[in-house]
């Protein structure tokens, strides 16, 4: 009898586990960025293997959500099997596209947690190209990804933000066995910069536009120009 449930549970464990593991889920996040007023809302679609990642606002039609062009839209391809993720990214209206490393980040656990949606969250840190960032993610959904380039924790990422007050990522709705598919080859065709090159052309960029800038406006005046994404930040004083 002992030996019969046991099986039964270890039978039922893995069922449920490889039934979150074939599901695409659909999670909303609210993105409060404080140098800016909006609130942007962005889209994950994900599975145990691949994921995209696109701003609501470049999405017309909902039943078009995940119809994307890997040549003309912007999005972020999370891909397991070759442990990158694909950036599809816009500098001045121009196009980029630049392949990053999947687990980027080195998570130090800690005593927090938080109930996000119903879901129980653990807490973990991390630090991130100049940012420390808290995330809550849920081992209740267990597949390891999250908003924009977060994952690499042992559920999903419902809350993150940088410790700096700047940046928070909130997932506010999450729809289970989505019927979207996602394209497993969505990095075919393209050329992809590494993100190091991808990092100097956008510190070029704008080193150039601070030129521009001040040889219209600057005159004998001193001048100061400044741009910060949450991994890059461009400070010129002249």
């Amino acid at each position: 009898m002992r030996k019969t449930f046991i099986f039964l549970l270890i039978f039922l464990t893995v069922f449920l586990a490889n039934s979150v593991f074939s599901q695409n889920f659909l999670v909303e996040y609210k993105f409060d960025f404080k140098a800016d007023e909006p609130i942007y809302n962005y889209q994950l679609l994900f599975n145990d293997s691949l994921s995209i990642w696109r701003n609501l606002g470049d999405v017309e039609k909902e039943s078009k959500l995940w119809d994307v062009d890997a040549k003309k839209d912007y999005f972020i391809y999370k891909k397991n099997a070759s442990q990158k993720l694909y950036d599809h990214c816009s500098l001045s209206g121009k196009i980029f596209h630049y392949e990053d490393k999947l687990n980027l980040f080195r998570w130090k656990l800690i005593s927090k947690t938080k109930t996000i949606m119903n879901f129980k969250c653990n807490a973990a840190t991390t630090e991130f190209r100049g940012r420390t960032y808290t995330a809550y993610y849920t081992t209740e959904i267990p597949i390891s990804n999250g908003p924009w380039k977060f994952g690499g924790l042992s559920g999903l990422i419902l809350e993150v933000s940088s410790d700096d007050g700047k940046y928070t990522y909130s997932a506010v709705k999450i729809i289970k066995n989505v019927k979207f598919k996602i394209n497993n080859n969505l990095e075919l065709g393209n050329t992809y910069l590494q993100w190091e090159d991808y990092k100097k052309e956008f510190i070029s960029f704008h080193k150039r536009r601070a030129k521009q800038q001040k040889a219209k406006y600057g005159g004998g005046m001193s001048f100061k120009f400044r741009v910060e994404t949450m991994e890059i930040k461009v400070e010129i004083e002249e």
